[in-house]
């Protein structure tokens, strides 16, 4: 898993979907909350997607499934310190 993270951690993710982010940071979430996976690669992937969720903002996720998995996946973050606590956009952690 942490050889996933790393590499996933090192790929522009600019490219994925707005989907393919929300469901890789729940994904995260899920693997830190309940396997107590929160590992420096794990983190690395987790504020790499963070960051390019909050660059692209509110108007990218509209479904609503997406910005239920974001708004976990913050909480995660907050629950764990995660450095730059989770969604840095004001106006998407609002609606999500």
């Amino acid at each position: 898993m942490d050889a996933l993270a790393a590499w996933g951690s090192q790929q522009s993710v600019q490219q994925w979907t707005e989907q393919e982010i929300s469901n890789s940071l729940f994904a995260w979430a899920i693997l830190t909350a309940a396997a107590g996976r929160d590992t420096a690669s794990m983190r690395a992937l987790a504020q790499h997607l963070f960051k390019e969720a909050s660059r692209r903002g509110a108007a990218r996720f509209t479904v609503k499934n997406d910005l239920g998995k974001l708004y976990g996946a913050h909480l995660e973050a907050q629950h764990v310190n995660l450095p730059g606590g989770g969604l840095a956009d004001s106006e998407l952690l609002r609606i999500a």
